[in-house]
């Protein structure tokens, strides 16, 4: 009788070894299929992480032409994409007005009593 019950335990516990096993197999596989994909994402984080500058100083240089040389289209696609554009005086009051550096606008003039209309 013992050796009848020792038989049965013994293949209750091979079969629950064999069932778990398996199961840590298909685990396994699921978390390298897992790890797979986090591995592509960080990837791409990476890759962004990277071209982030470049991409700033492209975007500036261009909202930098598009304020200098009055650009509508160009205009138009900053301001798509967030950019908020100053408005600037019209052209010729731009060439007459001195600017302290090359192709920076010049300084708005300070209000006082002098230079205020009623």
């Amino acid at each position: 009788m013992i050796n009848k019950i020792l038989y049965w335990t013994a293949g209750l516990c091979a079969s629950l070894a064999l069932v778990l096993s398996v199961a840590d197999m298909a685990l396994v596989k699921g978390n390298q299929s897992i790890q797979e994909q986090v591995n592509q994402r960080q990837s791409i984080i990476n890759t962004a992480s990277r071209i982030s500058p470049l991409t700033k100083q492209l975007s500036q240089a261009l909202f930098e032409m598009a304020v200098k040389e009055n650009d509508p289209k160009i205009k138009t696609l900053l301001t798509s994409q967030g950019f908020v554009l100053p408005e600037l005086p019209a052209r010729k009051e731009m060439d007459k007005a001195p600017a302290s550096k090359k192709g920076e606008a010049p300084e708005p003039k300070k209000m006082n009593k002098e230079n205020v209309e009623d």
